[in-house]
């Protein structure tokens, strides 16, 4: 341990080392009569430093405004830790082996998924795949829409929709039906987080009454539809949507033949049309059918 000190009236700090076989000296040899005098010795207790069983730090007396620095082992340690959230017997951060500790492992450490576990919106994030900046999406939110090109707003609806980090687990096929290929290894920094389970079908956007319906097995999406009052005025019946708790998949209200807990319908708005413009399209192709409809006619005459 080092122990920064800041006697009044100087400019430079004094540094003292701690060592675990109860040593205690100076940085510099001129500092040396300043030594704080050791009491007793200590051992850290739950605080998390991995120490062995025979370290013992002098204990000193310390003074305001002194500072202590623990400094991290010059060598890969093989030691990390992930943090478990949500619906398991005990959330919280639980220390692995790098290289060997799996999923299964860490949620057998946080004694296990409650009885509200939702496993089909479970998620494993690799925080430390998270970039830090995506310099092509921060521009084009800047741009609206309608100033984009076809590729460019296709990335940003792909960007927009990303999870940035997210791994690829299958947590129904791992603790569900034993798929132990979805059983991969966690690194430090990951983030196991284990939602609630929600007995119903959210119904969002232009229904009568927009919130949540009640699962029932059998129902269509049309049934949950009519459940929240039907159709509001200007839906888009055409676009509506289901969107699957797992894995977020959008699909036609016509292709989703079963929904399951969580899953959503959505209904957009339908776009306003520019009639006035449609007729104005309409109405000059009819005068060209009708011009060239004219020359041919006159042509025929003079013939």
């Amino acid at each position: 341990l080092e122990v920064v000190r800041y006697p009044e009236g100087q400019e430079e700090p004094l540094r003292f080392f701690l060592t675990g076989n109860g040593e205690l000296f100076a940085a510099e040899a001129g500092w040396s009569q300043d030594l704080p005098r050791p009491e007793t010795f200590f051992k850290p207790v739950l605080s998390g430093l991995e120490v062995a069983d025979n370290i013992q730090y002098p204990d000193i007396q310390l003074h305001a405004d002194d500072v202590i620095f623990v400094r991290s082992i010059p060598v890969e340690r093989k030691r990390r830790f992930v943090d478990v959230r949500g619906e398991v017997a005990f959330p919280g951060t639980y220390a692995i082996t790098e290289g060997e500790t799996t999923i299964s492992q860490v949620v057998k450490m946080a004694g296990g998924f409650t009885d509200q576990a939702f496993l089909g919106e479970a998620r494993l994030t690799r925080r430390e795949a998270i970039r830090t900046e995506d310099r092509e999406f921060e521009r084009l939110k800047t741009i609206p829409p309608a100033d984009m090109s076809e590729d460019e707003y296709e990335y940003f609806k792909v960007k927009s929709r990303e999870r940035p980090g997210l791994m690829v687990v299958n947590f129904i096929d791992l603790f569900v039906e034993g798929d132990t290929s979805e059983d991969i290894l966690v690194t430090r920094g990951d983030l196991i987080e284990i939602p609630s389970r929600r007995d119903f079908v959210s119904v969002l956007g232009l229904v009568e009454f927009p919130g949540n319906v009640l699962h029932q097995p059998g129902l269509t999406a049309r049934d949950y539809i009519e459940a929240a009052g039907g159709y509001a005025e200007d839906a888009d019946k055409g676009k509506a949507r289901v969107i699957r708790a797992l894995g977020g998949e959008w699909v036609s209200i016509n292709d989703a033949k079963t929904l399951y807990e969580g899953d959503t319908v959505w209904i957009p708005e339908q776009q306003d049309r520019d009639y006035w413009g449609i007729f104005k399209d309409i109405l000059v192709v009819t005068t060209q059918i009708l011009t060239i409809y004219l020359i041919v006619d006159r042509a025929t005459a003079t013939n």
